[in-house]
């Protein structure tokens, strides 16, 4: 299947999504355009290629409550975006959990 770009340009980075529809999951592919993009310095430090793990939530509101609460869970922030690849308007969370960056994925259409 092609990726899917387009309105999905970030200004330091390209997004690239590729559905995986029999599975009910999709694979991001962020290609830094300059060495002033988080991911091209994420990479750069930790020498990997796995940046995080994403999952569809309900209310961000509720996820970053029950995670705050939780001592392993560190707070890393929230974006606003359109990405067409999920319908519209998106709002995610990110926070680092034992180590392993999460982002959960609230979609607002």
């Amino acid at each position: 299947m092609p990726s899917l770009v387009g309105s999905e340009m970030f200004i330091r980075d390209s997004l690239h999504i590729i559905p995986m529809k029999n599975h009910n999951m999709w694979l991001e592919i962020l290609v830094p355009k300059n060495e002033k993009s988080t991911t091209f310095n994420f990479a750069k430090k930790f020498n990997v290629g796995l940046h995080h793990l994403g999952y569809l939530c309900e209310n961000i509101s509720l996820k970053k409550e029950e995670f705050s609460n939780n001592m392993d869970a560190v707070y890393l922030g929230t974006h606003k975006t359109k990405i067409s690849a999920y319908g519209g308007n998106v709002n995610t969370l990110f926070f680092s959990i034992k180590g392993m960056i999460s982002e959960f994925v609230e979609q607002k259409n």
